[in-house]
């Protein structure tokens, strides 16, 4: 339908031509060009709107539906001074009415406020021609993409400025220089530490690490400000971790006796804490705590089973002679040829 319009209107104007050269101003061609005028004669632009980058250029195209009358001239106006456009005007004759015209829109890169340059571009209709006089052409909307841009709206675009996010930290020890939620990413993830959950990635969640920054640590049993894989008496009782018996480096009281392992000769023994002697005994076993050199008195006789002849003789605990006969009932300690004198006679019976 569109098609069959444009064909009728352009064979008007053909006949509104040829009665003007035969026969100028006459009724019938007066007739014609009014009837042409009255079915709306169009300009058009091939886009409505353009989008360049600012310090850029591009174009949109002009054009007719059909021929004019006379000389067609249209002015394209920016409502912004740093869009321009070429040519200021263009002309459209019975000659190239046919020929799309193309205007040139530049915008010249004069600012640094992160913000696009908008503008619209009206058009005026002037000249001899009246086929169009009563035409009208949409304007076309231009938008500048400014890629200075300002990430904190501080006025100063990314470009110059040193803190682009405006979190107080700069760029340069920034690790999210455009998010100003974030700024440090301990563990290198990709997620900052304020939204990470384990900051330095040790495994320990910072809800329970006590160094959330340190991935070499994550307690401090005795809470002296030295992590436990860096401390040498991890339950600060005195005693170094190395000379710890196995299972007591953490625990201050290891065998829970109520003495501290540091002052505690026997960490894992409820039953023992000193060893006055220095025996390996402890002194609550030991029946001669005061002497190194015994710890036992099997028959009771207070002399120790390392210094008893006689361990389980209560009534012997020497044998100087080492006849095998006891003292107190060898007749003759100092004889080990002689145990008895039957008769009393002073000479052994042997």
């Amino acid at each position: 339908m569109e098609k069959a319009t444009q064909t009728a209107r352009t064979l008007l104007m053909v006949a509104v031509m040829i009665a003007a050269a035969i026969v100028p101003m006459a009724p019938e061609a007066v007739e014609l060009r009014d009837e042409a005028r009255a079915m709306g004669a169009s300009i058009s632009t091939d886009v409505t709107s353009l989008t360049l980058d600012e310090g850029g250029s591009n174009w949109y195209e002009v054009s007719l539906d059909e021929a004019p009358d006379g000389t067609l001239v249209i002015t394209p106006s920016s409502d912004n001074s740093v869009v321009t456009v070429d040519p200021s005007y263009i002309k459209f004759t019975k000659v190239n009415w046919d020929i799309p015209q193309y205007i040139w829109v530049d915008i010249a890169d004069t600012d640094d406020d992160g913000a696009d340059t908008t503008a619209a571009i009206s058009h005026s209709i002037s000249g001899s021609d009246t086929v169009f006089a009563s035409a009208t052409i949409g304007d076309v909307s231009v938008t500048g993409t400014d890629y200075d841009i300002d990430t904190d709206g501080d006025g100063l675009h990314d470009g110059l400025d040193s803190d682009d996010d405006g979190d107080g930290i700069g760029d340069d020890n920034d690790a999210f220089p455009l998010d100003s939620s974030e700024d440090t990413d301990t563990d290198g993830d990709g997620t900052g530490d304020n939204a990470d959950t384990d900051d330095d990635g040790d495994g320990t969640a910072d809800s329970d690490d006590w160094a959330p920054l340190d991935d070499s640590e994550d307690t401090d049993t005795d809470g002296d400000g030295t992590g436990d894989n860096a401390d040498t008496d991890d339950d600060g009782d005195g005693v170094d971790d190395s000379a710890e018996d196995a299972g007591c480096d953490l625990l201050v009281d290891c065998d829970g006796d109520g003495v501290n392992d540091d002052t505690d000769a026997f960490d894992t023994d409820a039953n023992e804490s000193a060893d006055a002697d220095g025996d390996g005994v402890g002194d609550n076993a030991d029946e001669f705590d005061s002497d190194a050199t015994e710890d036992t008195d099997t028959d009771g006789d207070g002399v120790g089973d390392n210094g008893d002849a006689f361990p389980d003789d209560a009534s012997e605990s020497a044998d100087t002679d080492g006849d095998g006969v006891g003292d107190n009932g060898d007749a003759f300690p100092n004889d080990a040829s002689e145990t008895t004198d039957t008769d009393g006679d002073g000479v052994g019976d042997n």
